[in-house]
């Protein structure tokens, strides 16, 4: 986990000239039928890296009130970029 927030700090860090974006949540979901409830945290970047690609980082967290289990969840990704008005002209 330390690693992973480690990566997350580093791509914020880089963000701050760059067209990007941070968002950071948290939610209370209730799991019927056991009315189980998880505490649900999440922290996304978003940042430009070139005119033609976006990366995007998105860290999220559930823990459990009851068997206090935690799950973690991870995801990268690198957009392309290209205009709409090139294909149709």
């Amino acid at each position: 986990m330390k690693i992973k927030l480690l990566i997350a700090g580093l791509l914020l860090s880089g963000v701050a000239s760059a067209q990007s974006s941070v968002s950071l949540s948290y939610g209370l979901k209730n799991l019927n039928p056991t009315n189980e409830q998880k505490h649900v945290s999440t922290l996304s970047a978003k940042t430009r890296v070139s005119n033609s690609f976006d990366a995007n980082i998105s860290l999220q967290s559930d823990v459990a009130d009851v068997s206090n289990s935690i799950t973690t969840r991870t995801e990268a990704g690198l957009t392309y970029l290209h205009p709409i008005n090139d294909v149709f002209a």
